[in-house]
């Protein structure tokens, strides 16, 4: 059973992003945060995004998007609305369901989540939303003996994949140990889209 106790962790993460005019009109992330837990064998990610109705029709649903290789994988999806400020904050559970899309590049695959209330043109709303990945942690290499340590292999991108436009967006990487074998920091992208 130590021997399956994650010792080293192998981290990469790919620069993969889709920078394109073919993004969803209506709405805009004015910030996203992620945060990837790699602290046990399932991955735990913490996703809070500030949302904006930059379009004149009000929005119900936000679409969040995810690769097929992590989609078959996710065991869980929830999200809550913050309401409420400062010491009277309440989190409000959000209705969440898987939804295809017709133009979707590359085989990414949607959930939609419904909001409490259309979002009229200029409102924002804060979003915080939890996904679990199973089997995403690979073990490097597959076979070891009892005495080495099991190194395990986790790739995602740095990038959030969305359908709406990001402003401002930053990933942090948690794992249960301090050295890490391998992995990748990135300095801050700007991206200038010509449309």
């Amino acid at each position: 059973m130590a021997a399956i106790i994650l010792s080293l962790l192998v981290l990469s993460l790919s620069l993969f992003t889709v920078i394109s005019s073919s993004s969803l009109p209506g709405l805009q992330i004015l910030q996203a945060e992620r945060q990837i837990d790699l602290t046990s064998h399932i991955v735990r990610v913490y996703l809070t995004l500030k949302v904006e109705n930059i379009e004149d029709d009000p929005a119900s649903t936000v679409l969040l998007a995810f690769p097929p290789a992590q989609f078959d994988r996710l065991a869980l999806v929830k999200a809550v609305v913050t309401v409420g400020k400062k010491r009277k904050k309440s989190y409000v559970p959000l209705e969440v369901n898987p939804t295809e899309q017709p133009s979707s590049p590359n085989g990414t695959k949607y959930y939609a989540v419904s909001l409490l209330k259309p979002l009229l043109k200029g409102e924002t709303t804060t979003l915080e939303l939890v996904y679990i990945l199973t089997h995403s942690l690979e073990p490097f290499p597959v076979e070891i003996s009892q005495a080495d340590s099991q190194l395990v292999y986790y790739h995602d991108s740095a990038i959030i994949l969305s359908p709406y436009h990001i402003k401002q967006q930053a990933t942090v990487v948690r794992h249960p140990v301090t050295r890490s074998n391998h992995s990748h920091k990135l300095n801050p992208l700007t991206a200038v889209v010509m449309n």
